[in-house]
């Protein structure tokens, strides 16, 4: 009889094994379809050029797509150049490389013997940039945002730096910018020749944050389609910059890495070179896709516990 009670015991105790096993299977299972059948993507909703509208996608979405465009045209610009005592000797009206066709610029303009550089954005038909059109005698009527860049080369023509003007143009307005040694980070401008090029089209900027991440997962954030040149930055939950990125070091698109942080958050921007401050500053169109993975993938962590959780149960099981 005790043998039978043995036996039957054993019986009953193999049943539980086995019913165990199949429970576990069913858990990996389940959690592999729900893996499977989890909604990963999403695309942008408009408005999300700051971080105050950004996009913020549903749990557990991991791939985003939007696009970045030409969301705004400013004025018209004239350009000048002006020595340390006020004379007018460059000007320019069309020929800057950025914009939409009604940008200016100013290239290799020495600046020895002056002290700083010096120069004047007004709209078409001002040429002396007192304001008003030369051929009405009216205030100019072009208004709105530009920015410009002036890019320094030493003697031997190398780079040296840029100096990035953001500004406004008011109809009627003149804007006066100044740039001195200091702001290059150059004891000197004695000896030196500068490029003075603006920009009169604001573009896309994307703001996003993906939500029910892994706290404590090892990401990789990363552009994987588009035929732009990206910037990506990530930023905390307060919208400050934490990190960015340009080039990924093996095409024009971006990449970042990081940990997830506890409240499971990401907040990301995707901008177009070379628009560092996010603003728009750019001439970058076209689509892309920002792609999160993990290290390890979370789904796959999970059914790995899982099974081994169900692994140490039998060993326990057949050990007792």
């Amino acid at each position: 009889m005790r043998g039978n009670r043995r036996v039957s015991l054993g019986g009953r105790e193999m049943k539980k094994s086995i019913g165990k096993s199949l429970s576990c299977a069913a858990q990996i299972l389940a959690m592999a379809s729900l893996s499977a059948l989890a909604p990963n993507q999403a695309a942008a909703s408009e408005p999300n050029e700051t971080f105050a509208t950004r996009t913020i996608l549903p749990s557990g979405v991991t791939t985003f797509s939007d696009e970045l465009s030409l969301i705004e045209v400013g004025p018209d610009l004239t350009l000048g150049a002006f020595d340390d005592f006020g004379f007018l000797f460059a000007t320019d009206d069309n020929s800057s490389v950025l914009g939409n066709g009604t940008a200016s610029e100013l290239t290799i303009i020495d600046v020895d013997p002056d002290t700083a550089i010096h120069l004047a954005i007004s709209g078409f038909g001002d040429f002396d940039f007192d304001g008003l059109d030369d051929t009405t005698g009216l205030a100019h009527t072009e208004a709105g945002d530009f920015f410009m860049y002036v890019d320094l080369y030493d003697a031997a023509d190398s780079f040296v730096g840029t100096v990035l003007v953001e500004s406004t143009l008011t109809a009627g307005g003149v804007v006066v910018v100044d740039v001195e040694a200091d702001d290059f980070g150059v004891p000197t401008l004695a000896g030196h020749n500068y490029d003075a090029i603006t920009d009169n089209t604001i573009n896309d900027v994307d703001f996003v944050t993906f939500t029910g991440l892994p706290a404590g997962a090892s990401y990789v954030a990363e552009i994987t389609t588009g035929e732009i040149d990206t910037i990506l930055a990530s930023f905390d939950e307060f919208g400050d910059l934490v990190d960015l990125n340009d080039d990924n070091g093996e095409s024009l698109l971006s990449k970042l890495e990081g940990i997830v942080p506890l409240n499971g958050e990401l907040h990301f921007a995707v901008t177009g070179f070379a628009d560092f401050d996010f603003f728009g500053f750019h001439d970058e169109s076209g689509s892309y896709t920002l792609e999160l993975s993990f290290v390890p993938e979370p789904a796959t962590a999970g059914v790995l516990t899982i099974g081994a959780l169900c692994l140490t149960h039998r060993r326990k099981r057949t050990t007792a």
